[in-house]
């Protein structure tokens, strides 16, 4: 899809009362199916891609430096929820990442005031327009995540919010989730997440009570290749940008009506 063919579409729903969104939720499905961008033959298959995830992960697990997951996590073909296009693979999303769960802090053991020590944040309120807004100081040390990895939003009122920790430590509250992708592409993994939050949306048929570290590794998710993934963010973002552009003149326009 290109930016002609989203501006087309959009004429099509422009009418409805969540035209943009509906767009941005369009364009979120077509990536996720392998159908934004072209795939390409050279490209190395995902199912060696997978191959090199579980020796990864087996070599940090073996480290200590993640935890292993205690759920079954094989993936049966035969439940497959459409076909895959060249070159993907199926499986659980626990398979791909490491996932940390916050840990609630107790009044005793943070402070106020932001200085030297491990930052703390409790949930969305603290996610900047890019990265963190420290406004809290953790006292010790239970749930950390560190640089380059998501934290999802995972209870309360901005479930399915997230932001890319750009600072080397930060303690997370029980409201988040810190989630890193192994060997792929981190930035695939926010818009997986994306989708994960949309289904359970769809699913509940309202809002969302949480997500649980279960629904999170258990998730099937189809698996592009690894250069295609940066294929579809690239096409992804700038798609995106043409939504919030959309979206700023509908905004304008409605004032100017109003």
């Amino acid at each position: 899809m290109n930016a002609t063919e989203l501006l087309a579409m959009y004429e099509r729903v422009s009418d409805a009362p969540d035209a943009v969104g509906k767009l941005r939720r369009f364009v979120l499905d077509l990536a996720v199916r392998g159908k934004l961008v072209g795939q390409d033959a050279r490209d190395e298959p995902a199912e060696e891609l997978l191959v090199r995830i579980a020796n990864e992960r087996e070599r940090l697990i073996s480290l200590r430096q993640i935890k292993s997951s205690e759920l079954a996590l094989a993936f049966e073909e035969d439940a497959a929820p459409f076909p895959l296009p060249a070159g993907w693979a199926w499986s659980r999303l626990g398979a791909l990442i490491d996932l940390v769960s916050g840990q609630h802090l107790q009044p005793g053991e943070y402070s106020d005031l932001v200085g030297e020590g491990l930052p703390y944040i409790t949930g969305p309120s603290d996610f900047a327009t890019e990265g963190l807004r420290i406004t809290k100081t953790a006292l010790v040390r239970k749930a950390v995540a560190k640089r380059g990895q998501l934290l999802l939003t995972v209870k309360g009122s901005g479930i399915g919010k997230s932001v890319t920790c750009d600072v080397e430590e930060v303690a997370i509250s029980r409201q988040l989730m810190a989630l890193t992708a192994i060997v792929w592409d981190s930035s695939y993994l926010t818009l997986v997440m994306h989708l994960l939050a949309q289904s359970l949306r769809e699913s509940a048929r309202s809002l969302i009570p949480g997500i649980a570290r279960e629904d999170v590794e258990t998730f099937v998710m189809a698996l592009p290749p690894l250069a295609e993934q940066h294929r579809i963010v690239a096409k992804v973002d700038e798609l995106t940008a043409l939504c919030d552009q959309l979206e700023a003149a509908r905004t304008e326009r409605e004032a100017a009506r109003d």
